[in-house]
């Protein structure tokens, strides 16, 4: 099972990126892996491939239901697959879950694509 632990604030923000087709963003995951992603598309799907250290990657998109609408979020990656995401999200969450988590409300996401739920998300 996986844990997943997100932080929100309510303090107002002044410095905001915008992010666009063809950026890339990377992570150092906790296993030790750089985790890149390169930004094909926003709209109305997000597109992107991936990479995880110099010999795994893939492509990912997430349709713009699953943006709107998906309570699940998906957290595995398997080298050379290419995977188009219409119940779910990767990397970012939805509308609907961000929209909650705004409002105050507690939310619950299935964490991985073999439906393990996570504990309820409290703002």
């Amino acid at each position: 099972m996986s844990l997943m632990t997100f932080a929100f604030s309510s303090v107002a923000q002044t410095n905001k990126m915008k992010v666009a087709s063809g950026y890339k963003i990377s992570w150092e995951l906790s296993i030790g892996y750089p985790f890149d992603i390169n930004i094909i598309q926003l709209k109305p799907d997000f597109i992107f491939d991936w990479s995880m250290g110099d010999e795994n990657k893939g492509k990912v998109t997430v349709t713009n239901e699953g943006l709107t609408d998906a309570k699940k979020l998906i957290n595995d990656f398997n080298n050379g697959e290419i995977i188009t995401y219409s119940t779910a999200t990767t990397v970012i969450i939805s509308k609907a879950i961000y929209k909650n988590l705004k409002a105050g409300k507690s939310v619950t996401i299935t964490s991985n694509r073999y439906g393990v739920s996570s504990p309820p998300l409290a703002a």
